[in-house]
């Protein structure tokens, strides 16, 4: 109790001191977390808007439409896997509207949740509605398209609302069928809004009468992690569908991942050089605290105090200074990132990234982690180089 006392005492005599500390650690703690929380959104960013028209790992081949194996084979890879979110069974053809080509990619929309987010997409719009398999009157098939593929056919400047219900022409095998568009979406991804058509498996399988799917798609919690899951999970494609060739993003875009793994690897240094320039300058105003309280320590001493007690009276103040600068970084990191989400925004005003603006989370503890333990690491040397001075060397000293 009365090192405690001893300790909020010198606190009060240097207030500045202690204004000063708590301010170097709650701005390098939010510039720490800020990095933290906003370097995966931008990772996965620029994955959904520059690389990914399929998902994490891709396997094509040709695989026999059965539903009750899809579902097993589903269930198994997810449940044996924790990184597996989602899987889909897909077939893919090239089609025409007698302008430019596409594709046509059917899917199972009762079964599929996170692929090419389709469930997001389906509800960007209220008059959007699922396609279906039919019987259709009037029309053959029923499609959802891309923002850019309605501004192309002569809607441009109107809303996508406008060309939902419109019949467009659809070429399969040289045969023009009539598809009513019962959805429009805008995906960050350029070739979905642009190039890619959804409709059922069924209505290709009718259509091109070819009984056979082509490839699954495999969604992955961690995305930049799929070339360690294609290995894992390859014991389990080789036992449902052996014919399959199994492939990742990368392997068409090695430049682009290669930039992202120099991107992490920048902003890991960066963050480094945060944690150190914090540290060793905590430390430096608690080394310089020491020498000017040689006085009051000989005092301490001389009264009683041992070693340890003088050590804790100084690791209260680290304790108190991390607590309060720990505490207010992340919520300064926090507001930075409430102004990111009203200033960087799309056509639309919302966030281009969202960002996880709460206290108590994975990015959180590793700030306070790695602020926490740089600065104690830093600033032991001081404090047990003080508790180690005796009496008659501060005497001398002062």
């Amino acid at each position: 109790m009365f090192t405690l006392k001893v300790a909020f005492r010198f606190l009060k005599d240097k207030i500045f001191q202690f204004i000063t500390v708590v301010g170097i650690i709650t701005l390098g703690t939010s510039i720490l977390y800020f990095m933290f929380i906003s370097t995966k959104e931008l990772n996965q960013f620029v994955l959904d808007t520059v690389l990914k028209d399929f998902s994490d790992i891709l396997y094509v081949g040709l695989i026999e439409n059965n539903p009750e194996q899809f579902t097993t084979f589903k269930t198994e890879l997810m449940e044996s896997h924790e990184m597996v979110e989602d899987v889909s069974f897909f077939n893919l053809i090239d089609v025409t509207n007698n302008r430019y080509s596409y594709y046509l990619k059917g899917v199972n929309f009762d079964e599929v949740t996170k692929i090419n987010d389709l469930t997001m997409l389906i509800q960007s719009l209220d008059v959007n509605r699922v396609p279906t398999d039919g019987p259709f009157i009037g029309y053959d098939l029923e499609i959802m398209v891309g923002g850019t593929f309605a501004q192309r056919n002569s809607y441009y400047g109107k809303r996508y609302a406008d060309f939902v219900g419109k019949i467009v022409p659809v070429v399969i095998n040289e045969q023009t069928y009539r598809a009513k568009v019962v959805g429009v979406y805008m995906a960050g991804n350029v070739n979905l809004n642009a190039h890619m058509a959804f409709t059922t498996s069924d209505t290709i399988i009718r259509l091109t009468g070819n009984p056979y799917l082509n490839g699954i798609e495999v969604n992955l919690t961690e995305p930049l992690k799929n070339r360690k899951v294609l290995e894992e999970i390859a014991p389990l494609i080789e036992t449902y569908y052996p014919n399959l060739h199994g492939s990742v993003w990368q392997e068409q875009n090695q430049i682009i991942d290669d930039l992202l793994v120099l991107e992490d690897t920048s902003i890991l240094i960066i963050q480094f050089f945060i944690a150190v320039a914090v540290a060793f300058s905590v430390a430096t105003i608690i080394f310089i605290n020491t020498r000017t309280r040689l006085t009051q320590i000989g005092i301490l001493k001389a009264l009683g105090l041992n070693q340890k007690q003088v050590r804790r009276v100084f690791l209260i103040h680290i304790v108190l200074y991390l607590t309060i600068g720990i505490v207010l970084g992340i919520y300064l990191g926090n507001t930075f990132g409430y102004f990111f989400h009203k200033i960087v925004t799309d056509e639309h005003g919302k966030p281009l990234l969202t960002l996880p603006l709460y206290f108590w989370h994975l990015q959180s503890l590793w700030t306070a982690l790695i602020i926490g333990g740089g600065v104690l690491l830093a600033s032991l040397y001081p404090i047990v180089l003080t508790g180690r001075l005796r009496v008659i060397k501060i005497i001398k000293a002062d």
